[in-house]
């Protein structure tokens, strides 16, 4: 064992090896979950996908935003009588 790897594990956030978990089976589903919507106003120039022509500018005023956190469940209890 690194004789800093709990202190490493404490301030930064870091997993060393040996402690990591992985998921063995394939019982995980993925979920997004919606913590803050908004719009940002902004005058920016994109170009729309109208039919075969992808020329198209068009002036926006604003951007919807979505920040979401990418969740996923896995069943450990079944994993623990495999």
């Amino acid at each position: 064992m690194h004789k800093h790897a709990h202190k490493m594990h404490k301030t930064s956030g870091y997993v060393p090896v040996f402690k990591a978990r992985g998921v063995c089976n394939r019982n995980a589903k993925e979920r997004y979950l919606e913590i803050l919507s908004f719009q940002h106003f902004a005058k920016f120039t994109t170009f729309t996908t109208d039919g075969d022509d992808f020329r198209n500018k068009e002036l926006r005023n604003k951007i919807d935003v979505s920040v979401v956190l990418d969740m996923e469940c896995v069943d450990m209890f079944a994993q623990c009588f495999e």
